[in-house]
C-alpha cells in the first residue's frame, strides 16, 4: 500500500495544515472576535502564513517548510498570552486548537522523516 493511501499520507497531512490556516486567518469572523484587534491581527497573518506554507507542501515539500509550519502552529497556540489577547476565550480557542493540529501534524512528519520513512507528494 502506498503512503498516498494512507491515513498518514503527505497530501492528506498538507490538507490539514490549508485548512486549519484557513480557519484560522477566517475564525474572528466565524467565532465572532474581530472586534479584538490584536487577536484579529495575529489571526489572519498567522493563518494565512499557514495556508500559503500548507500550499507550498504540495508543490515542493522540503524539510524546512515541516519545520517552519511548526513554528507557526506552536505561534499560534501560546500567541493569545504573549501578544495580550488570552482574555478572550473565542480567540483563544481558535489559536489554540488550530495551532496545535498545525503542530502536530508537522511534527509528526518531522518524525516520519528522521525515521527514515519517506516524505513525498505524490
Amino acid at each position: 500500500m502506498s503512503t498516498s493511501n494512507t491515513a498518514n499520507s503527505p497530501q492528506k497531512a498538507d490538507w490539514v495544515i490549508v485548512v486549519s490556516g484557513i480557519l484560522l486567518g477566517a475564525s474572528p469572523w466565524i467565532v465572532q472576535y474581530s472586534s479584538a484587534e490584536g487577536a484579529t491581527w495575529n489571526a489572519v497573518a498567522t493563518g494565512t502564513a499557514i495556508a500559503v506554507l500548507g500550499l507550498f507542501l504540495f508543490a515542493n515539500f522540503s524539510e524546512w517548510q515541516e519545520w517552519f509550519g511548526g513554528l507557526l502552529g506552536v505561534w499560534a497556540v501560546v500567541a493569545p498570552w504573549i501578544a495580550g489577547f488570552g482574555g478572550s476565550t473565542e480567540a483563544t480557542a481558535a489559536h489554540v486548537i488550530l495551532g496545535a493540529a498545525v503542530a502536530a501534524t508537522t511534527a509528526r512528519r518531522v518524525m516520519q522523516i528522521h525515521r527514515g520513512g519517506t516524505v513525498s507528494t505524490a
